[in-house]
């Protein structure tokens, strides 16, 4: 029963669907041992009604990142740059550690880091700190106190966070949460960080040079800033490797384009009234590959394939917002196998 503040019932009525429809509903939506339960009647369904929903998810997806840099974006008071410097941070933690890698850049104000922008070692000093990644101990007062490695660089970046810290009056993360285990070498924390360092030091003016970029290609190499010195040829803290590594594949340099240079492009269109700006950007994501993980391999065998960037945004759309949350009644897939089972 359901009552109103002052106790009276408020009557219901209840609307009986047939028994099909029912098994129907409890086939895509209560079966919890199946990946994917709708795929056996996905080739069914006629590819025109198919590409709409395809296209309606890439657009919700793609105005949804648009939506959360544009929430930053007035948290900042209209700072573009501040805003694509988290932005960024978290889309460099490629959804494993993207949590800790934004509260990291969070508790980092940009403009702390460009008073040292001259200086490549404070400001990996700043951030290896800020992430609790650097061997330091609390004194009473939670001011942080060096710990001696041996490591000339490591202890480089204590003496410099302990001193910057005390400067600026700052407090690592607590708790960052960062994942280490069952990963590839160059999907660790420390190299990410690196490279958003890298890009911070000397002129951190992405922005203009992520809207002026005239194909993918030019953003991709943006995204993939060689890296020098320490970083070059190591994953994380330690001994060196005999050869120096590449600072980011290209297909992952194409991910952190599809996260961070297109929500940007559409962000800036929507605050600017630029509607090629935005168009340019979902041109790019017809043009660019499409990524490569479970989720476009789980709808590609179901008879969704993706060719592009624009199918795969959708597709993980589909999953995360639908598929996931259970919510076939809201998806147009689940609703027209329902109502074609109903009129039967």
């Amino acid at each position: 029963p359901i009552s109103r503040r002052n106790g009276e019932i408020i009557p219901q009525m209840v609307m009986r669907c047939s028994p099909e429809f029912h098994r129907r509903y409890d086939m895509l939506v209560g079966r919890s041992d199946i990946d994917l339960p709708c795929a056996p009647e996905i080739p069914a369904i006629h590819p025109l009604h198919l590409r709409d929903w395809i296209t309606a998810l890439s657009y919700e997806r793609a105005y949804a990142k648009a939506d959360r840099l544009i929430a930053h974006l007035e948290r900042y008071t209209g700072d573009w740059e501040q805003t694509l410097y988290v932005t960024l941070a978290r889309a460099l933690g490629f959804s494993i550690n993207s949590e800790p890698m934004e509260r990291m850049a969070l508790s980092l104000p940009l403009h702390f880091l460009r008073k040292h922008s001259d200086s490549l070692t404070a400001i990996e000093a700043l951030m290896f700190g800020q992430a609790g990644l650097l061997p330091c101990s609390p004194d009473p007062d939670g001011t942080a106190r060096p710990q001696p490695t041996g490591d000339p660089y490591i202890d480089s970046l204590v003496r410099e966070y302990v001193f910057l810290a005390h400067k600026f009056s700052l407090r690592p993360v607590t708790s960052p949460g960062w994942k280490m285990g069952r990963m590839r070498p160059q999907n660790l924390p420390y190299r990410r960080i690196a490279l958003l360092a890298a890009m911070v030091a000397g002129d951190f003016r992405i922005v203009r040079r992520l809207l002026s970029a005239k194909c993918p290609d030019e953003a991709i190499e943006l995204m993939r800033m060689p890296l020098t010195g320490y970083w070059s040829n190591r994953f994380s803290f330690g001994a060196a490797s005999e050869r120096s590594f590449e600072t980011m594949s290209r297909a992952s340099a194409t991910v952190l384009v599809i996260n961070v240079a297109i929500p940007l492009m559409i962000a800036y269109g929507m605050r600017h009234g630029d509607d090629a700006l935005t168009g340019r950007a979902f041109e790019w994501l017809t043009t660019l590959p499409p990524e490569s993980n479970s989720i476009v391999s789980t709808f590609s065998a179901a008879g969704i394939p993706a060719r592009d960037a624009f199918t795969s945004q959708a597709l993980i759309q589909l999953r995360r917002e639908y598929c996931e949350k259970h919510a076939c009644l809201l998806c147009r897939i689940g609703h027209r196998l329902l109502a074609a089972r109903a009129k039967r």
